[in-house]
């Protein structure tokens, strides 16, 4: 769990650009981006598949989001979200290049677009999809708690990261955090996801210097709370009354899905127990 870095897709990029005058790397459509694979997590940088569509517009797809592009394979090819999880970076790349392939056989044209109709219909479908992120202030003391919940509360929206072990988390998927470990207990804070999961160096400094990594996402968030100078929250009493699934309110790691009936009931808690709340504090101000 950290800060918000706004260059962290442009700077593994910056480093690559010193090489990118070698012999080859911009001539062919596909040298570049088989270098771009020595680059650690190249496959979660949108920022990577949208210098390829730009550089190279008639190989590369407009498809920058990495759970896009997954589900596009998955959708046309019927391959498992596991063995999709499991290609790297160039690899999506060349099942885009023959899903495409047999799109224009199939539709007899070749000015088809994934995000237009009949592509769109086919592996759009709406999704709504939200997951329980975990905060364990023995692990991470959340210094800044203070400014951060003060910001949500003055309407503004705060970026943090948090672990995320399950990769299908995607950009607008809402996102809500548990703190753990440590009373008082509970969700004390929602948003959206704004990036694609990422790999990086693992947030314990003892299993980075090992070479660990761990799976993120950023967060923004629009409501901070903090029990501990008396903000209203979802009370681990509250959440294990929502029984109807059976979810999960004690995971063992970050980043589990809320399943869909329990995520719509979660959402009226909240807003009952403290968007509720917060109208009650402004109508007596």
């Amino acid at each position: 769990m950290s800060r918000y870095c706004p260059d962290r897709n442009i700077k593994p990029m910056i480093n690559a650009a010193e090489h990118w005058r070698q012999h080859g790397l911009l001539d062919d459509g596909w040298a570049l981006p088989k270098w771009l694979e020595q680059i650690p997590e190249c496959d979660s940088r949108q920022f990577r598949h949208m210098m390829l569509f730009l550089l190279f517009p008639d190989t590369f797809e407009r498809i920058f989001g990495g759970r896009d592009r997954r589900r596009i394979i998955s959708s046309f090819t019927g391959k498992s979200d596991a063995q999709i999880n499991n290609l790297s970076a160039l690899e999506i790349d060349s099942a885009l290049t023959e899903v495409r392939k047999q799109q224009e056989e199939i539709y007899g044209m070749t000015d088809i677009d994934f995000y237009v109709p009949p592509l769109r219909d086919i592996w759009g479908t709406a999704r709504n999809m939200a997951w329980l992120l975990v905060w364990n202030p023995d692990n991470w003391p959340w210094e800044n708690l203070p400014a951060d919940r003060a910001a949500t509360h003055e309407g503004k929206t705060v970026t943090l990261r948090f672990t995320c072990a399950n990769r299908n988390a995607g950009v607008g998927d809402k996102a809500y955090l548990l703190r753990t470990a440590v009373d008082p207990k509970g969700i004390v804070a929602t948003g959206n996801i704004v990036t694609a999961p990422y790999e990086d160096a693992h947030d314990d400094e003892q299993k980075a210097a090992k070479g660990e990594t761990a799976w993120y996402v950023e967060v923004a968030f629009t409501r901070i709370q903090d029990p501990l100078p008396g903000d209203s929250y979802l009370t681990r009493k509250d959440l294990n009354k929502i029984t109807i699934e059976q979810q999960n309110w004690s995971p063992q790691s970050s980043g589990i899905e809320i399943k869909p009936r329990t995520a719509g009931i979660l959402k009226k808690h909240w807003e009952n127990v403290v968007e509720s709340g917060i109208k009650k504090c402004a109508q007596t101000v």
